[in-house]
């Protein structure tokens, strides 16, 4: 390096106070980020992810002359052979040296001062070359932009400012890049070796005015169920909310309908117990010093339960419920309601559902749901799915239930999942891709059990359930052929449900995509007994009442009864256990006689 360098001084720019907040807004801020250079900074020269210094793509130091400013030597050929390249990079973002990522979100420039060594050749042309900019994170680079180093920057430093576009996120630090510049790409190569040196490096924040990072859904609802909307948001502190109905500005507490309002200056707002009186349109309207911003639009509407399956599964007091029946384009960011608990979900936009043709069970063969009901479809390995906010269920016995229409095999595939910091479990396929399984805590023990012995036929509606407790775990599978079940006695600790759950997908990769539709989603903070979903099951396929009073067994004759075919019939089976094998019991008319000594039996109708 040369030692009459000229000197600049490295200025780090005010900072720019931002607030983030995911939930109830923090007091957490975004400043300007400013590399000087006026102090040593440590190098090394290795791979990616290591301690937090600058790092080199090649094995050529780095200084940090007396000026203030950073060194970069480039040799002639880059690595002494022409065809290689030359960058050099942050492994960590900060300069106070700590690893923290920043989101370039929340910056719109990245700047600089450079000036070229006086040692250095221009090339045929006259100039240095281009210089480009990247942004790195492990394997991962975005260009940013390129700047021509013109031929005079040896005798005066160049500002250099990039915009940095929307949607990059998180990352880990900046990158300049002399990108395989050889004479194959760039005919005119410098003749010598080149250095130069930069400083300034700033990130300048963006302006702290309002904004949202998540909107408020629409919420479709059953009546006395809660209403429930979290606004991700950002912007300087101090941050106002005000939620608004149509035109009226909301304040907390009871309203003459019995409904409750709480959070209305938040940005975490409820309507507890709706009702008729409640539906409107709602927005919220955030405000600080630099401006306001107001959301979109969410609708609230109620609806009632319809058919004797829905009707039962809301009796059992679910958590959640999604019928998946909405009409909505999901390419246009259609909303998978929660009528029960609020825990209104969303589609794919790549998903199918009834506004593509997609019905769910129903019909003659399953007179339990109503005439309209749909379903949400998902093709193999798409990455397809329905995705849920967070559930915070915390507990260790946990009921879901689905209506499952398989079309091929898919291994791991979710069918109800959620696989999110400390949470990985749910109701999924086994590594075959034929038989049911389930994850919970990613435990081998259970992820690993392999012998449930039930396989969900194609092109055919089964209603599956997994119901956990703190020592067990069970999967159920309910459809035309009969009933089954597996139990695994693996203990099962807490699991906080702390944030997305997927419908159709194990987000651990996009081959764990359900492939079929899915239809009538129930999850449950608690253990259902097999009879409460033989209950469910029934609510939904229809069939006969088989009755116990105690010495016979009686049930209905379904021969004449709509909607079932005058050919109807109706037949008694018996086994010593709820997996069967199950054998006709001849002759069977109700009322049957039966004995209560002796070993336990069970027994079950067949229509046909």
């Amino acid at each position: 390096m040369k030692t009459n360098l000229i000197q600049h001084l490295g200025l780090a720019l005010t900072g720019v106070a931002l607030a983030l907040s995911g939930g109830p807004a923090s007091a957490q801020t975004v400043t300007n980020i400013v590399y000087t250079y006026d102090t040593a900074i440590p190098t090394w020269n290795g791979w990616y992810n290591q301690i937090p210094t600058f790092s080199w793509s090649s094995y050529d130091a780095a200084t940090n002359p007396a000026s203030g400013s950073l060194g970069v030597y480039i040799p002639y050929g880059m690595d002494g052979n022409g065809n290689n390249s030359q960058c050099v990079f942050f492994s960590g973002f900060n300069p106070d040296g700590s690893a923290n990522p920043v989101n370039l979100d929340n910056y719109a420039t990245e700047s600089f001062d450079i000036l070229v060594d006086t040692n250095s050749t221009p090339n045929n042309a006259g100039n240095f070359g281009t210089l480009q900019v990247y942004l790195f994170n492990s394997y991962n680079t975005t260009k940013l932009g390129e700047w021509l180093v013109p031929g005079n920057a040896t005798n005066q430093w160049y500002h250099v400012s990039m915009a940095i576009p929307a949607g990059i996120g998180t990352w880990t630090g900046p990158a300049f890049w002399f990108q395989n510049w050889d004479g194959s790409t760039y005919p005119n190569q410098p003749n010598g070796p080149c250095t130069y040196y930069i400083d300034n490096l700033t990130f300048t924040a963006k302006a702290p005015s309002p904004g949202i990072n998540l909107q408020p859904v629409s919420q479709q609802l059953y009546p006395g169920a809660p209403a429930n909307w979290n606004v991700s948001v950002s912007g300087g502190q101090p941050l106002s909310f005000q939620w608004f109905k149509g035109t009226a500005a909301l304040t907390d507490g009871t309203n003459v309908s019995g409904s409750v309002y709480t959070g209305s200056l938040s940005n975490v707002f409820s309507v507890m117990n709706v009702s008729a009186a409640d539906v409107g349109a709602y927005h919220l309207v955030i405000t600080n010093a630099f401006g306001s911003i107001t959301s979109s639009v969410a609708n609230l509407t109620i609806t009632h339960p319809t058919g004797a399956e829905a009707v039962t599964t809301v009796a059992l007091s679910p958590v959640a419920f999604y019928q998946l029946n909405e009409t909505n384009n999901p390419a246009t960011g259609s909303p998978a309601y929660d009528p029960v608990g609020g825990f209104a979900g969303v589609y794919a936009a790549t998903a199918s559902n009834a506004f593509d043709g997609i019905t769910g069970p129903s019909g003659v063969f399953f007179p339990g749901f109503p005439g309209h009901e749909g379903a949400v479809s998902l093709a193999a390995g798409s990455g397809q799915y329905v995705k849920l906010p967070a559930l915070n269920l915390n507990t260790n016995t946990v009921t879901m239930t689905a209506w499952i229409f398989p079309t091929a095999v898919a291994s791991d595939a979710g069918i109800v999942f959620s696989r999110y910091a400390s949470t990985t479990a749910g109701l999924c396929y086994n590594d075959d891709g034929e038989s049911l399984g389930y994850n919970w805590n990613n435990s081998q023990s259970t992820w690993g059990w392999q012998t449930s012995g039930l396989f969900p036929p194609t092109n055919q509606w089964s209603f599956a359930a997994l119901v956990t407790t703190a020592n067990d775990a069970t999967v159920y599978l309910f459809n035309a052929a009969g009933e089954g079940y597996g139990n695994n006695g693996v203990s099962n600790p807490n699991q906080l449900f702390e944030g997305t759950t997927y419908i159709g997908l194990d987000s651990a990769g996009n081959t764990r995509t359900f492939a079929g539709s899915i239809s009538d989603v129930a999850i449950f903070n608690y253990s259902l007994t097999t009879d409460q979903l033989l209950s469910l099951y029934f609510a939904g396929a229809g069939g006969p009442t088989l009755r116990f009073n105690g010495q016979n067994l009686s049930w209905d004759d379904l021969s004449q009864t709509s909607p079932y075919p005058s050919t109807t019939t109706v037949s008694l089976q018996q086994a010593t256990s709820l997996k069967g094998p199950w054998t006709a019991v001849t002759g069977a008319t109700s009322p049957w006689p039966v004995t209560t000594t002796g070993a336990a039996g069970f027994y079950r109708l067949v229509v046909q």
